[in-house]
């Protein structure tokens, strides 16, 4: 096996290293020793480590060849609901951060705060925080009720990680900066907190399990 695999942390020697790669039954979750690696970085809050022809035993897999998806079913939903919630207070930090920089930089002498497309830009990103923190409190009290949240998690987790990709963006261009940049203050914050590359892996879960949900509805696969 071989590729570069993130991780959030940085591991000691005696941890084990939960990895995720792609076999031809699909994607499988495999064990291996932190001493096994090497690792890279941190780069803008992020670590990876490389594998090179690594051989996993069938000691080492957990669950089922091509069966990473249905791990942890039972918990993934009150994961992903708490993960929702930590993105929507991300987005309400990163409107307060360019809040305060629309309100204190001035440019041809007046704040940004008096400019109308930049008002309006934060106006849309407030409500847009506002309805996705109802969607978190929709399934997390579904959840409290004991019903089932598999479909709800997913949406939570796929509108609220939505809404921070594009909310970094706006706020970026509030701070000036264009959209590709990682050293802007709000990107490097989002960026060391919820990596791109993890984040996109998580909402492509999230999408083909609503797809998933919209197509058993009527019938279809």
């Amino acid at each position: 096996m071989s590729g570069v695999k993130l991780v959030s942390r940085r591991p000691g020697p005696q941890d084990v290293l939960l990895t995720l790669a792609r076999a031809p039954q699909g994607l499988t979750a495999f064990l291996i020793d932190a001493a096994q690696v090497t690792l890279d970085g941190p780069v803008r809050g992020r670590m990876s480590f490389e594998l090179r022809d690594v051989e996993v035993g069938r000691e080492r897999i957990l669950g089922e060849v091509g069966g990473a998806l249905k791990l942890g079913g039972e918990q993934a939903s009150g994961s992903w609901i708490l993960s929702g919630a930590r993105y929507v207070g991300m987005v309400e930090r990163l409107l307060e951060m360019g809040a305060e920089h629309a309100r204190d930089w001035v440019s041809l002498g007046a704040p940004l705060a008096v400019r109308p497309a930049l008002r309006g830009l934060l106006a849309d990103l407030r409500s847009e925080q506002e309805a996705a923190r109802w969607l978190v409190l929709h399934a997390a009290w579904c959840a409290d009720k004991g019903q089932p949240v598999k479909t709800e998690a997913a949406i939570v987790r796929l509108r609220t990680g939505e809404l921070l990709k594009s909310a970094v963006d706006r706020v970026t261009m509030v701070f000036g900066g264009p959209g590709p940049t990682s050293q802007i203050e709000p990107r490097r914050m989002v960026h060391a907190l919820a990596p791109p590359e993890v984040l996109e892996f998580a909402l492509e879960q999230a999408r083909a399990l609503v797809a998933a949900d919209v197509m058993a509805a009527v019938g279809g696969r």
